[in-house]
């Protein structure tokens, strides 16, 4: 018999497991790499929009998660279906003439649920530039700019699988819980 089916919380033993692995004022985050900054010089990388001009440096990044795009078609769409729908991009640039090291792609939305929202609709770090805070740093740029623009809460959706487990922690180590099951319907 199920945890459900015997009238008990259905998450209870699941949120104690969570909770043990990762209690919220400790950290899970894996010891960044330093990063030697731009150039070597410590400097880091500052976090920048993307503007349409730019938007070929962050499809490197995006291309890891949706790898079955090609460049010029990703660009496009980019530019000429979600950025008029509200989609923005933001990223770190190592090189200033190079592609985003890592991107963050996201929207402003309003619902009963959370009010006035940030939404996180994509987020990668090129494989060569992980391990390096990066990620978390995004993450921490992204609650600034979600409190700048007046939003009630930050929220993603992320895939599922084995592959996923590295991104699942630094949400984790970021304070974002797992507040909802989120259902897709395939039309066509």
């Amino acid at each position: 018999m199920s945890n459900h089916q015997s009238g008990a919380p259905w998450n209870r033993q699941a949120s104690a497991g969570l909770a043990t692995a990762f209690p919220f004022g400790t950290s899970c985050r894996r010891r960044p790499k330093l990063d030697a900054g731009i150039g070597g010089s410590g400097v880091l990388p500052k976090i920048i929009e993307i503007s349409q001009k730019d938007t070929a440096s962050a499809v490197p990044a995006l291309r890891e998660l949706w790898p079955n795009y090609d460049a010029v078609e990703m660009t496009r769409l980019i530019d000429m279906e979600l950025r008029p729908n509200g989609y923005r991009l933001a990223g770190i640039r190592p090189e200033p003439d190079g592609p985003a090291a890592c991107v963050l792609g996201y929207r402003l939305q309003h619902s009963l649920w959370l009010g006035k929202s940030f939404y996180i609709v994509d987020m990668v770090t090129l494989p060569a530039f992980r391990g390096r805070g990066y990620a978390s740093r995004i993450l921490d740029w992204a609650k600034d700019e979600a409190e700048r623009l007046g939003c009630r809460a930050l929220h993603l959706d992320s895939g599922v699988g084995p592959d996923r487990g590295d991104a699942h922690r630094v949400y984790m180590a970021n304070r974002y819980q797992i507040a909802c099951h989120h259902f897709v319907r395939k039309l066509g």
